[in-house]
């Protein structure tokens, strides 16, 4: 007859590999691993042939199986029922019992009945330890859900979680709870900690207690917290904690914290305790992302009244806005129907504006429809906008605008219409233009009128100047020529002013030789500048190159330019004309070393009547208006640089000509 203890033990991986087979059918092992699957059933089994020996030995054997009560909280832990619990131990049963009778030859009925005790010991010691712990789990689980629905905040809840915690768990002194936040654990609640953790005290994943088991996603415990390197807080090294454990929170497959309580009573937590904490803190990451989402939830629904209420307040000033409007406003769908219409855009209409909405612009606006509707089709296809079109219905003068409307996606929702009545405007324009052909007709009437007793009076000077030998009286026939001359440039500047604000400054353009230009400028300025002693230099070479301008009025442009330097200069100063080619046009700057210019009239130098005070004093102000109408009128540009106290520099260029 077999031994028990050596049957026990030579017989245990038949016992176990047959013992394996048969337990992977049943529904709850089927998900397990290997490893999983056979958790303690190695020690349980070996648990059952001591007690299984004593027993048929004649000895008593009330020690609880603890093999058991270890796998029987790892079963809990895992998921099986009771009754797979006990199907399981039921199948090592008769995995034992088979083997027994192959190794004794149908002997041995004493010690049968020795291990069928043992057995149902195991058994009754599992369940038992099973039904208490599956009482304190389901405590425990009860506890959190009241919480999870009874607490307003994530905050509260994470209070009442500790409570429990530390309630259900008698030997632990401290519990934390660790939330990510901006991948990085934060210690979001604290009990039986006597101090407050260091300012701004977070953990990477990987880093410390919490972060290595937030990267393991694995349980983890320590026996000697306070000497622990592992342990990055110096408040929570000086609490004096023996124990140690710490279990990830998961919310589906994300961490979202870490959770650990702690003893300085015990060195290991019971396994009951590390058992119904790992419970407690799996059913409390379902709260406290339901409380996460809860927040965001809510955060989400504030930030949506918020735009809501801006967006009611956009809609009423524009509401506001579209009702004070003086011009009409009008809004269509894709499909050509009002959405909303103006007071102003109802009264052009002549019907009210509650009998647009919903309409067709075509039942709304029969008479337009030939034009408008395929004008609005062509917005909404292609996007294009059409801008400052002008309609004149019933001697009326209107300017329409016709734009698409947009999600912010870009997609085309309808077409924007806006609708600007100019009657009277246009009618003061008419007048305005009248008024302006009147007054240039007077001034060349005047001019012409002018010009014909000025040459009277130049030509009976100039006589008179031949025939007389008096000084005194030779002056004074002076005097009347240059006074003459003045007025004669006068009359001419008035008459290119008026050409200039029509644009009808005439030139007759060719091709010049921009240095020949240059030159004759100067030698007609030279004696001027000479009984001034002001020095003239010319810089740049522009050598053969030929500018297509009208001489006579670039002379003009020179003229004007050269002798309000000639003006504003003092004697030794400099005056310099440069000419440089640079790409499809020559560049002229007429530089002075005089006063240069405020700052204030640089601005507005180029405009009528905008020359200085002390100017003003002596000319008609029109000098450099003209000089920018003929720069204008060859296709140029012309502007000023000036440096008060150090002189200015007009600058002004020319097209060279086509193949020059």
């Amino acid at each position: 007859m077999a031994d028990l203890t050596e049957f026990f033990r030579t017989r245990a991986n038949e016992i176990l590999d047959r013992w394996r087979t048969a337990t992977r059918r049943l529904p709850a092992a089927r998900p397990l691993s290997g490893k999983e699957l056979l958790d303690h059933m190695p020690d349980v089994l070996a648990a059952i042939g001591d007690a299984a020996a004593k027993l048929f030995a004649g000895e008593r054997h009330d020690i609880p199986l603890l093999a058991a009560h270890q796998h029987a909280l790892d079963r809990l832990a895992e998921g099986f029922d009771v009754v797979s619990v006990i199907m399981e131990l039921s199948i090592l049963r008769e995995c034992i019992v088979e083997q027994w009778w192959r190794a004794s030859g149908r002997d041995g009925e004493a010690e049968m009945r020795a291990i069928n005790v043992a057995v149902d010991r195991a058994v009754a010691d599992s369940v038992t330890r099973y039904a208490q712990a599956r009482d304190r789990a389901l405590a425990a689980i009860d506890a959190i859900s009241t919480a999870t629905l009874e607490s307003p905040s994530l905050e509260d809840f994470l209070e009442r979680l500790l409570v429990e915690f530390t309630r259900l768990a008698p030997t632990a002194d401290t519990a934390t709870i660790l939330l990510v936040e901006n991948e990085r654990l934060h210690v979001r609640a604290i009990a039986g900690i006597d101090r407050p953790l260091e300012d701004g005290l977070s953990l990477a994943f990987g880093e410390g207690f919490s972060g290595m088991i937030a990267q393991t996603r694995r349980p983890l415990e320590l026996h000697d917290a306070a000497s622990a390197p592992i342990i990055k807080s110096q408040v929570f090294r000086e609490q004096g904690l023996r124990a140690l454990y710490g279990v990830p929170l998961l919310a589906g497959d994300r961490v979202i914290g870490v959770a650990h309580m702690g003893s300085r009573r015990v060195h290991e937590l019971s396994v009951d305790d590390r058992h119904l904490f790992t419970s407690m803190a799996a059913r409390a990451a379902a709260g406290i992302h339901h409380h996460i989402l809860r927040s965001q939830l809510q955060e989400s629904e504030a930030q949506a009244h918020q735009l809501a209420a801006q967006r009611a307040s956009v809609i009423g000033k524009l509401e506001s806005l579209l009702a004070a409007a003086p011009v009409g406003i009008a809004f269509v769908d894709r499909e050509l129907r009002y959405l909303r219409v103006n007071a102003a855009m109802a009264a052009l209409d002549g019907q009210p504006a509650e009998a647009h909405v919903g309409r067709r612009v075509d039942e709304v606006l029969p008479a337009a429809a030939a034009t408008l509707v395929p004008m609005l089709q062509r917005i909404v296809e292609t996007g294009e906008p059409v801008l400052d079109r002008e309609i004149t219905p019933d001697h009326r003068t209107f300017v329409t605008s016709y734009f698409p409307v947009r999600f912010e996606s870009g997609e085309i929702t309808g077409v924007g219409m806006l609708v600007i009545e100019v009657t009277e405007r246009k009618a003061i324009e008419t007048q305005l233009r009248e008024t302006l052909r009147d007054r240039d007709d007077m001034l060349a009437i005047v001019s012409h009128d002018l010009r014909s007793p000025l040459g009277a009076i130049k030509l009976s000077a100039a006589l008179l100047e031949t025939q007389e030998d008096n000084p005194r009286v030779r002056k004074h026939i002076e005097m009347i020529e240059r006074t003459v001359d003045r007025m004669e440039r006068l009359i001419e500047d008035l008459l290119d002013t008026a050409a200039i604000r029509a644009g009808k400054l005439a030139v007759q353009l060719r091709s010049e030789p921009a240095a020949s230009v240059v030159g004759e400028a100067l030698d007609l300025h030279a004696p001027v500048a000479a009984d001034k002693q002001i020095t003239f230099e010319r810089r740049g070479d522009v050598g053969d190159v030929e500018i297509l301008c009208d001489r006579s009025r670039l002379l003009q442009l020179f003229g004007n330019l050269l002798g309000n330097a000639l003006k504003f200069c003092r004697a030794g100063d400099t005056i310099t004309i440069t000419a440089t080619r640079e790409g499809d046009h020559v560049r002229f700057a007429v530089a002075d070393t005089g006063p240069g210019i405020a700052p204030e009239l640089v601005a507005h130098i180029f405009e009528p009547y905008r020359a200085g005070a002390q100017e003003l004093r002596r000319t008609s102000g029109l000098g450099l208006f003209i000089a920018k109408g003929i720069v204008d009128a060859h296709g140029g540009r012309i502007w000023v640089d000036s440096d008060p106290g150090k002189g200015a520099t007009f600058q002004f260029t020319i097209p060279i000509a086509r193949g020059r």
